[in-house]
């Protein structure tokens, strides 16, 4: 530590620091602190004794507001400071964020999101409304996965327990797959009704198959994974005890199997519960 003072005591100027930061104070009051700032490297100073007039873009800390700010060639403004070392540990506050984003987690006001996994999805699941869109993520080690699909343009046949899918071309209308390395080994199931199905088929079922080929019409089979009976917006079925097999894949099927149509409403999540296996 290093400190002289200057001028009597009625108005002191005194100057202590050491290699890493320096403080100038008058009278008890700081009025110019130098130093690495939590790593930010910048000179600091109180609003008062801002220099004046610098480059336009010089950058320094404003202990009176406590931010740092930028002199923009007429004026210094408040701004965010960027941290680009790969390590801060001296950071403890963020301040007020708008909103923040963490790899694939978003926090904006009160809603806390995950970015889309990849296309999960065959070609035959894609109606002309929404394209299904599946979402990951992991809350103390269970992996839950949504898969959210909308009907409208998918067609139902008049045989029960059949595909449902885009009629035309007839592609694939597998809805996602069960890999145990992304969706853990799944223990919960639950197939929720957002919007209530009209034109097509009342009855939506999930079912798997190890099939990767199958288009609207084929036989989906009956290892189901919900076999809800003509759901309503706002219900859900629950299945506790999926016994679901490795890499199969799922698929939706009409119940009933008594119309033959397209869907002009009908939205669903499909979300399950997994776990790595313990090591």
């Amino acid at each position: 530590m290093r400190r002289f003072e200057i001028g009597p005591d009625t108005n002191a100027l005194s100057f202590a620091g050491t290699n890493a930061s320096a403080t100038i104070t008058n009278n008890g009051n700081t009025c110019l602190s130098l130093g690495t700032l939590g790593g930010l490297g910048l000179p600091s100073y109180t609003t008062s004794l801002l220099p004046a007039a610098p480059a336009t873009g010089t950058t320094c800390w404003d202990s009176t507001l406590g931010s740092v700010v930028t002199y923009d060639g007429s004026a210094y403004v408040a701004k965010a400071a960027t941290v680009t070392a790969a390590a801060q540990t001296a950071i403890t506050s963020l301040g007020t964020l708008t909103a923040l984003q963490v790899d694939n987690i978003n926090i904006n006001g009160n809603a806390l999101s995950v970015a889309a996994a990849a296309t999960e999805h065959g070609p035959g699941a894609i109606g002309t409304e929404a394209t299904p869109t599946t979402y990951r993520y992991t809350e103390n080690g269970v992996i839950i996965t949504l898969f959210k699909i909308d009907l409208t343009g998918l067609d139902s046949v008049a045989t029960g327990d059949d595909v449902i899918g885009l009629a035309a071309a007839t592609p694939i209308a597998y809805i996602g797959r069960n890999v145990v390395a992304t969706n853990g080994v799944i223990f919960k199931t639950e197939w929720s009704c957002l919007e209530t199905p009209a034109g097509g088929d009342a009855e939506v079922n999930v079912v798997t198959n190890s099939s990767a080929t199958l288009d609207v019409g084929a036989a989906g089979g009956t290892t189901y994974i919900s076999d809800s009976g003509a759901l309503t917006a706002g219900k859900t079925i629950q299945n506790l005890v999926p016994a679901m097999t490795t890499n199969h894949y799922y698929y939706l099927t009409g119940g009933a199997g008594d119309t033959a149509a397209t869907y002009t409403a009908g939205m669903f999540v499909l979300t399950t519960y997994g776990h790595a296996v313990l090591a």
